[in-house]
């Protein structure tokens, strides 16, 4: 379920080539499995990845096939209670340091939180473009 920890390079933008649209070009936390919105395979590509980051149980729910918008909002959730949890763990260990593995479990925790918050970010990203991809087809039709 769990991807790893994105690369600086992804982080950064630096996959984001110069005639990437303007949502990519300003936001560098752009995932870089996930095709630019405008692009063909865009949605295709957001809800793979999307569900690879949730619980495997969410691909058998038809609403988050039809509405990948909130499938991303659901995983955005989803990541911030993972966030909320290692957040707890780290204040928890660094009150009481009474363990010999304290250091090590600071810096698992601290990991988990880092991919966390590098992960909700690019969520927000593919959460938002998806949302305009909506909101563009519903005044269209």
């Amino acid at each position: 379920m769990r991807q790893p920890q994105p690369t600086t390079a992804v982080l950064h933008g630096t996959r984001a080539s110069t005639t990437a649209p303007a949502l990519v070009a300003r936001h560098p936390q752009w995932p870089g499995g996930v095709a630019r919105p405008e692009t063909p395979g865009f949605e295709r590509s957001a809800k793979a990845w999307l569900f690879d980051l949730g619980p495997a149980r969410w691909q058998c729910e038809g609403v988050f096939h039809r509405r990948p918008d909130e499938l991303a909002r659901m995983v955005r959730l989803h990541i911030e209670s993972e966030l909320a949890t290692a957040q707890a763990a780290l204040r928890r260990i660094r009150a009481r340091r009474t363990s010999l593995d304290a250091q090590e479990l600071l810096d698992i925790y601290q990991r988990e939180s880092d991919w966390a918050v590098a992960m909700r970010d690019q969520v927000c990203e593919v959460e938002t473009a998806l949302q305009q991809c909506r909101e563009t087809r519903r005044k269209a039709s």
